[in-house]
């Protein structure tokens, strides 16, 4: 073998009867006895030259034939054997119970001894029960485990906090819907520790076990009010710490993490399925022990769907497509004809994610279902009967993207998982954030913000091995996933191909690509990053006798240097503001206007600038006075009555991705960007969607950029806690503020404040919300979204 194996595998299509077999193989035709023999032998030479040369290449394709040789013949002794030389005890099990081998008494002894040695809630890999262990019983400081997608990481944490009998524990999660997801599995743990969702729940003076899952803005500001001493935290998905979003959000969790590193002896354990080298995580020069799940029970199987409607497998082994057919009319035609009972698509843009559901559904029949149907009711009656999601719903499809209200979303997301009706998910990145779903067949349509490594991440979501191994239906041939690339001009573009980018995926090892400043491994430095490290250079300073510095420093830990172009020329402007501020303000918008925006009109963001122009500050806080805080279906019924009377007039409405025109101006850098519609002529349907994406529009802008002025406003006295409580929770009244922290909605607070229902909500032993029994008697009383939304953060429900 040369030093270059995958050339070497390539070179074997040159072996016509090896390329033919292969190609039989790989497509799950019937093979000769002559055939079975000749690649069954081949399966075994990768073994001993795996056991030689130690390359995982080897031992990955020598699983590949064996197991589809075993699934396409149903002669499942060599996949039994592979099994259990490999550690595989999951598919051994699998074996057993549904009598695919003849299992003697020698084998039955083998049987039973690997389940009593290697099962706890399930069966475990060989490798999955040795790192489990090893990470569980480590005492290092600093630990990571590394694991393929759908192995049991949370499970893995869950005993580690089991274990350890640790009082204060922190999980770090990279979304809202992941905290929710792993709040629930928490939930279900039985773990006794109080749960804390966000940094205002934390009551130091409790001598309470305290399990806080946090996203990195939220535990930050624990840090920076109360730097609570963690035993332990939890990364999870750790990987995202290499990255540099626009939103800086890895920057913002290395500098959290950065502060344990320095000031407490925390243990630190980072989640993930995909860091090549623990090295890369480094920071402070801390080493990282890491404990690493190598083998895949799945190997999935890559389809292509090109421009010129020709479909093809790709053999990432030997580096080949294999011509299959072209007689498809349409990708849409494509799409259907090879879909399962539970379908992904992934595209990469909102608005084409919407425009692609109601292609499909004019070419699929209505479901007839009192499941879909009782869902469809609760939709059209708690949102809107315009909502363009309902004809999505009575075909069984259903789509998810960031302008989506967070409601929605996670309600969706728990109805796919429920129903068997629901048959195809649309979405993009929102399923990178290891959200848990039910998928059986993914379809890529858009190569665009996709890795390698985000793009394995993505594909390991389908058939997650809870679903193979927990059924009772023998589903081993989802160890073999079918992911197909559907390469359009619209939803790709005309000129890059799908087939070139499943062309990097040959290989399941890629290097680490740190983008991150704060980290040791970082390399790459330009402008953009210098202004990072400036800022945490500044943020590691002693200021408390400079003004000036301590007022940067205040700035930049609560994210308002971002919104400036130069962030140092405007310093000085803001402080300047401020020695002259006056008291007589009408409201906390046109404050924030007198202080960080006057005279750095030129040098702010366009989102921020707007606010110079009286009718943007007057906007919101007419908005969140009145629509902000309100349930879904009002906030809906405000937004169309305003939109309503602009029908008939050139109004222009900034929507961000479902723009339909460009909206030209000077204040606005990439001014060419259809970020707006022309609300002129528009129909009551139109208007509706419309309102309902714009919510989620407005809240990201008031959540993330006016909430970020707003907490530096307040760090430096310049609101009150009354004007900074009314801000984000919509209310200043203790009780309602201790339900809102929770999770709990203030509209929802507020319902339940009224129906004099509050005092029927205990706190428990541990610190957690438990519902009396007159209360869950009231919930059946409730709409569905308001039990979801409530239900969600009550323990006994």
């Amino acid at each position: 073998m040369s030093k270059n194996l995958k050339q070497d595998l390539s070179n074997l299509k040159r072996n016509n009867m090896f390329q033919n077999i292969m190609k039989k193989l790989c497509l799950s035709k019937e093979l000769e006895t002559t055939e079975e023999v000749f690649i069954l032998n081949f399966a075994m030479i990768l073994i001993e030259m795996y056991k030689k040369y130690n390359k995982k290449t080897l031992i990955e394709f020598s699983y590949f034939v064996i197991l589809k040789y075993s699934l396409t013949s149903k002669n499942y002794l060599p996949l039994y054997d592979f099994s259990y030389e490999m550690g595989f005890y999951p598919i051994i099990d699998e074996i057993f119970k549904h009598k695919l081998v003849d299992f003697d008494s020698p084998r039955q002894v083998i049987y039973h001894s690997l389940v009593n040695d290697y099962k706890d809630d399930y069966v475990n890999t060989f490798e999955q029960k040795e790192s489990k262990s090893n990470f569980i019983k480590s005492k290092e400081k600093e630990i990571s485990y590394t694991a393929p997608t759908s192995y049991g990481k949370s499970e893995v944490m869950i005993s580690l906090v089991k274990d350890g009998n640790y009082n204060n524990v922190c999980i770090i999660v990279p979304s809202k819907s992941l905290l929710v997801q792993t709040f629930n599995s928490l939930k279900s743990s039985e773990l006794n520790y109080k749960l804390i969702l966000h940094d205002e729940m934390y009551k130091p003076d409790e001598s309470r076990k305290n399990l806080f899952i946090l996203t990195q803005e939220r535990a930050l500001r624990l840090f920076d009010k109360w730097k609570p001493d963690f035993d332990i935290i939890f990364v999870d998905e750790a990987h995202n710490l290499l990255d540099l979003d626009s939103e800086r959000r890895s920057v913002l969790l290395a500098r959290f993490l950065k502060k344990y590193k320095k000031s407490r002896n925390t243990r630190i354990a980072y989640l993930s399925p995909f860091v090549a080298k623990t090295s890369s995580l480094k920071m402070n020069d801390v080493e990282i022990s890491n404990y690493k799940i190598e083998y895949n029970m799945k190997e999935p199987e890559l389809y292509l769907y090109n421009k010129q409607c020709e479909t093809y497998y790709y053999n990432r082994f030997t580096n080949e497509f294999y011509y299959i057919k072209t007689d498809y009319d349409s990708y849409l035609e494509y799409i259907i004809e090879n879909s399962n009972q539970k379908n992904f698509v992934y595209i990469t843009q909102p608005k084409k994610i919407e425009e692609f559901a109601h292609q499909l559904i004019k070419h699929l029949p209505d479901i007839e279902s009192n499941d879909l149907a009782e869902l469809i009711s609760t939709i059209e009656g708690e949102v809107d009967t315009n909502y363009n999601l309902v004809e999505c719903l009575k075909k069984g499809v259903i789509y998810l993207h960031a302008q989506m209200p967070q409601i929605i979303k996670e309600f969706l997301e728990s109805k796919f998982k429920e129903l068997s009706d629901l048959k195809c998910v649309i979405g993009n990145s929102v399923v990178l954030e290891g959200i848990n779903m039910p998928v059986q067949t993914m379809f890529i349509l858009s190569q665009s913000y996709l890795n390698e490594k985000k793009a394995l991440n993505l594909i390991g979501r389908v058939n997650r091995l809870n679903f193979i191994f927990n059924s009772k239906e023998n589903n081993l041939d989802m160890l073999v996933p079918r992911i197909h690339f559907v390469d359009t001009v619209y939803y790709n573009s005309r000129t890059s191909k799908l087939s070139n980018f499943m062309l990097r995926l040959r290989s399941t090892d890629f290097d680490d690509d740190i983008k991150n400043p704060l980290l040791d491994n970082f390399e790459n430095i330009t402008e953009k990053e210098r202004v990072i490290l400036h800022e945490e250079e500044c943020l590691d300073e002693d200021t408390k006798e400079d003004v000036i510095k301590n007022l940067e420093k205040t700035l930049i830990k609560n994210g308002v240097s971002k919104f400036y172009k130069n962030f140092e020329v405007s310093l000085k402007r803001i402080y300047n503001n401020i020695v002259k501020l006056r008291d007589n303000y009408e409201n906390i918008y046109d404050r924030l206007y007198a202080i960080f925006i006057r005279s750095n009109e030129n040098n702010t963001v366009y989102g921020v600038k707007r606010l110079q122009k009286p009718e943007a500050r007057m906007f919101y806080h007419y908005y969140l006075a009145n629509n902000y805080f309100k349930g879904l279906k009002e906030n809906i019924r405000l937004q169309y009555t305003f939109y309503k009377t602009k029908v008939n007039d050139d109004y222009k409405l900034y929507v961000d991705k479902f723009g339909e025109i460009s909206y030209r101006s000077d204040d606005y850098e990439e001014s060419f960007k259809k970020c707006y519609i022309n609300l002129k002529g528009k129909s009551d349907k139109d208007l509706k969607n419309i309102a309902i994406r714009k919510i989620s529009v407005e809240e990201k802008f008031i959540k993330y950029t006016l909430g970020s002025f707003v907490d530096a406003m307040y760090e430096l006295g310049l609101i009150v806690l009354e004007e900074y409580n009314y801000f984000h929770y919509g209310t200043t009244r203790l009780e309602e503020l201790d339900l809102i922290y929770r999770g709990i909605p203030f509209y929802l607070v507020k319902a339940i404040t009224d129906d004099k229902q509050i005092e029927n909500i205990i706190i428990d032993n541990f610190g957690n919300l438990l519902a009396n029994q007159i209360f869950l008697e009231y919930l059946k009383t409730k709409p569905v979204l308001f039990r979801f939304e409530v239900e969600k953060y009550i323990m006994n429900v």
